[in-house]
């Protein structure tokens, strides 16, 4: 009963937060240009947080694992409240992007945090639904915020919108203070497995399919849109079309335990299916099949998630829970940062589609990788 109500703190918590971050953080490049930022400016406080996350995850997961990661957790969310509170102080594209690093080192103070949390009390066997079930809650309010976040900046302004971005985040506090804090024991944890060894090799082996999934979706979040545009549909459209991805993830990330014993086989046929998704969206020519692509995309990353996060930390010592979530963060960091940069470069020099094709090539050859950790684990 105990750890069933801290589940459903966390859960509750992890929408709280992402209801306030998804109302504030697409609204940020629109302050920017308010505020006369310039294309290579927008570019440059985009990539602040994704490049600062690639350091800040192994950071805080190193903490996590020296301190109690119920209080921490408390901390970081303290921080994103200011990061995000503090945009509306913001006159110049300068302080703006100050505000944004701050905003770098409070998510890297975040994910990591509640997931090593969740990791921490969950035997291996039902990580996989544990962390799915975060992940569903964290993209429900991600579907909700950005609703959220362009009706109340079309009726009070940007500036206060980003004042009342952080509320919700304000109530993730209390939730963390009021319910996860005291529920959060050492006796809550769960005992070390006789299996488990100082290793976190695993992680390393899996992040060819975590660096190729998160340039995809950060590829597909920061340059599709545009492409869209270009090719006549309307921002109604093209938001029908990413909420379309949000719902196939949570479908996914709910139903992701169902396989979660079988996950090398799982993960070969979910990057496929990622693949397929590229092929699809770079034949595409009407609305119907871009939205195919991306429900295929979103399904198939609804799974991806929770299924590669719990093979990465198979034979990682609880102690070293934390730091091995800080290093697969950091390599969604990467995948993050370099996805836009290298999508953005191969679409303006070769052709706008060529990303697409690329990046499902590159999903064809994950299983390779995952054959590997399969025979590394039958061998240990």
């Amino acid at each position: 009963m105990l750890k069933s109500k801290l589940y459903a703190a966390l859960y509750l918590s992890a929408f709280l937060y992402a209801l306030g971050y998804g109302a504030s953080v697409y609204l940020i490049p629109v302050y920017a240009t308010s505020l006369k930022a310039n294309y290579y400016e927008l570019g440059l406080i985009g990539m602040v947080g994704s490049a600062l996350y690639i350091f800040f995850p192994l950071l805080s997961g190193w903490l996590s694992d020296k301190m109690n990661k119920a209080y921490l957790l408390s901390a970081g969310l303290v921080v994103n409240i200011l990061a995000t509170a503090t945009i509306a102080l913001a006159d110049t594209v300068a302080e703006l992007l100050l505000i944004r690093v701050v905003g770098g080192l409070a998510i890297g103070f975040y994910w990591p945090v509640i997931e090593a949390l969740i990791a921490d009390i969950s035997p291996e066997i039902t990580r996989v639904s544990k962390i799915g079930s975060f992940g569903a809650a964290t993209t429900i309010g991600m579907i909700i915020g950005p609703l959220l976040g362009g009706f109340l900046a079309q009726i009070l302004g940007l500036r206060q919108t980003f004042l009342i971005s952080s509320s919700p985040m304000v109530a993730a506090l209390l939730v963390v203070i009021l319910f996860v804090i005291p529920a959060y024991r050492m006796a809550a944890r769960v005992p070390a497995s006789v299996n488990q060894s100082n290793s976190l090799s695993n992680i390393f082996k899996v992040a060819p399919i975590v660096v190729t999934y998160s340039a995809f979706f950060s590829t597909v979040v920061s340059i599709l849109p545009g492409y869209l545009s270009l090719l006549g549909y309307t921002a109604s459209e093209v938001g029908v079309l990413f909420s379309l991805v949000s719902v196939a993830r949570v479908i996914a990330l709910l139903s992701s335990h169902k396989v979660g014993n079988r996950d090398i086989l799982a993960l070969t046929s979910f990057s496929l299916t990622l693949a397929l998704s590229c092929i699809v969206m770079f034949f595409a020519e009407t609305l119907l099949s871009f939205a195919l692509s991306l429900i295929i995309m979103g399904f198939s990353l609804g799974f991806i998630f929770p299924l590669s996060f719990n093979l990465a930390l198979k034979g990682v010592k609880q102690e070293l829970l934390g730091r091995g979530v800080g290093v697969y963060e950091s390599i969604l960091g990467v995948g993050f940062t370099s996805g836009p940069i290298f999508s953005g470069f191969i679409a303006e020099t070769i052709e706008p589609k060529a990303p697409y094709l690329i990046l499902g090539l590159l999903c064809m050859s994950i299983p390779l990788s995952l054959k590997r950790i399969k025979q590394s684990i039958k061998s240990s």
